[in-house]
């Protein structure tokens, strides 16, 4: 009976971490990565402490898998998910939204250590090519980078770092935007 107790235990272990997991990048599942921004934007109002997020998303993307293939594409995508990653605390929480854009949030972080977070992230991508298949594919990020405000709802904060984000995009690519210099749209 114990010995099916602990098989039943890793076995949900493994589904958990599956279903927790973006399949294809290994950053957290978009549906999980929710519900922890909700966990962590409770926590902040109750602790008030700053709490900032970014929306990331890899500049003309869509050529890349014009040109390479989406085998090739799912590889940048793997390899930005690494990057980003690295280029972060352990404790910050990396997901995956869509597409090309990946989120992270930034807990006990103010604006100005989530800027300097965020140009780590966009150097680190820049700095050197992805290496997929026989390629070596140059790719740039462009971020947008929000605080949470008292009272603001997660999809507040998200549509202000997405705001950001296609502000970088607009004013030339690989650059990181704070939504609170953009003002109000």
């Amino acid at each position: 009976l114990r010995e099916s107790l602990e098989e039943l235990r890793a076995e949900a272990a493994r589904l958990y971490q599956s279903a927790s997991t973006d399949q294809l990048t290994g950053a957290m599942s978009y549906s999980h990565a929710m519900k922890m921004f909700d966990r962590q934007i409770k926590k902040a109002e109750e602790s008030r402490k700053p709490l900032c997020v970014m929306m990331t998303d890899l500049d003309l993307f869509k050529r890349v898998n014009d040109t390479y293939g989406h085998l090739v594409g799912d590889i940048v995508l793997k390899h930005t998910a690494e990057r980003i990653k690295s280029a972060v605390r352990d404790f910050d929480i990396v997901g995956r939204f869509g597409g090309e854009e990946f989120v992270v949030l930034l807990t006990n972080t103010d604006l100005g250590l989530s800027k300097v977070i965020a140009e780590r992230i966009r150097r680190d991508i820049a700095a050197s090519p992805f290496h997929a298949k026989k390629f070596n594919i140059d790719v740039t990020i462009s971020i947008g980078v929000a605080m949470l405000k008292p009272g603001e709802t997660r999809e507040a904060l998200l549509e202000r770092a997405d705001a950001a984000m296609y502000e970088a995009k607009r004013t030339g690519r690989n650059r990181v935007v704070v939504a609170e210099d953009i003002g109000p749209g």
